[in-house]
């Protein structure tokens, strides 16, 4: 990950990298940009992860949606504590939605179809909103059915994340699919410790291990990484819309 200073905080880089000049009207609604978060291989990750990258956006006051969708547990719902008949309900029931308001700014769904779930638009938020998008490659979207994903729009600027316990396989294909819906976009594998590197082509950026220890935890992780992460994102995703404005990737 890029080490160059940054500005104060989050707030400061989404006002310099994703900010609309001169919005009114309907754009008032708010920018948007795409991250997905890919899990390979299933597993907890993609949960805890994901709770933990809306949550270090939404203590900026920056507004996001989180989308979290596959079969297993634990999903999103569970560190973000909800009751064991709320976040269980997406498992045993496949047609279940579970939607929560996860702190101001903050909108949750989880859903074992990805099909169920919907980008509402959070119309009421002026400025930036990021649509974070968890899901299972390939166990609960593959390559055909990446495209029906809620709220993915080729035109928005958007960031692959890939998550895998150390070695695992099988980022080439959704790095390939992420690159024909959006050209130029960037993209980094997330993975626990710095000694082992995740199969695959996708530039790699280790987590600390000892965020490990709160995996179980009921609650989203927060650390200084994801902080670091969520600021590394909306500078490379500033950076693809203003080169795509110019009528080439940035």
């Amino acid at each position: 990950m890029h080490q160059g200073n940054r500005p104060r905080d989050l707030r400061d880089i989404s006002h310099l990298y994703l900010s609309k000049p001169h919005v009114k009207g309907e754009d008032a609604a708010g920018t948007v940009a795409l991250v997905l978060l890919a899990s390979l291989g299933g597993g907890p990750l993609r949960a805890w992860l994901s709770a933990g990258l809306a949550a270090a956006f939404g203590s900026q006051n920056i507004a996001v949606t989180l989308l979290d969708t596959g079969p297993w547990l634990p999903n999103a719902g569970y560190y973000f504590a909800l009751d064991p008949d709320c976040y269980l309900r997406p498992v045993l029931d496949e047609k279940a939605v579970v939607e929560i308001d996860a702190g101001p700014g903050v909108k949750v769904m989880s859903a074992r179809d990805p099909a169920l779930l919907k980008d509402t638009g959070d119309g009421h938020v002026a400025g930036t909103r990021i649509l974070i998008i968890a899901f299972e490659w390939p166990g609960s979207v593959g390559a055909a059915g990446l495209r029906s994903l809620p709220g993915l729009r080729e035109e928005l600027p958007a960031f692959l994340l890939t998550v895998s316990d150390y070695n695992s396989g099988g980022g080439e294909g959704i790095l390939r699919a992420f690159e024909e819906l959006f050209p130029g976009g960037s993209a980094l594998a997330l993975f626990p410790g710095g000694d082992k590197k995740p199969a695959g082509s996708i530039e790699p950026c280790p987590f600390p291990e000892e965020m490990l220890e709160g995996l179980s935890r009921r609650k989203p992780p927060v650390s200084s990484f994801l902080t670091g992460l969520a600021g590394e994102i909306l500078q490379r995703l500033g950076s693809r819309k203003k080169g795509a404005a110019r009528g080439g990737i940035g």
